[in-house]
């Protein structure tokens, strides 16, 4: 993926909005209003590009089953950290 649509963007700006607890694709959808359908699409490009993770542990969606919990990569939070003086600044 060479560059990010709006959707991506959303999805990887929601899911660093949540850096300890992360997030389920459920959780996403109903945050985003993304069809379960195209938010797979989305999770696995991210994914593919390296920003956001599995994090190894599962919670319960509105069904009852379990989802994996992406976090973003700790790279690009901390470079979105770095940046936040500066773009504050402007």
């Amino acid at each position: 993926m060479k560059t990010l649509t709006k959707r991506h963007e959303a999805v990887l700006k929601h899911v660093k909005s949540q850096p300890r607890k992360g997030a389920t694709g459920d959780e996403i959808e109903i945050a985003l209003g993304i069809l379960h359908q195209s938010l797979g699409r989305l999770l696995l490009d991210l994914r593919g590009a390296k920003l956001l993770f599995d994090s190894k542990r599962s919670r319960e969606t509105r069904t009852g089953c379990k989802a994996i919990v992406w976090v973003a990569s700790q790279r690009h939070v901390a470079k979105n950290r770095a940046m936040s003086p500066k773009l504050q600044a402007a």
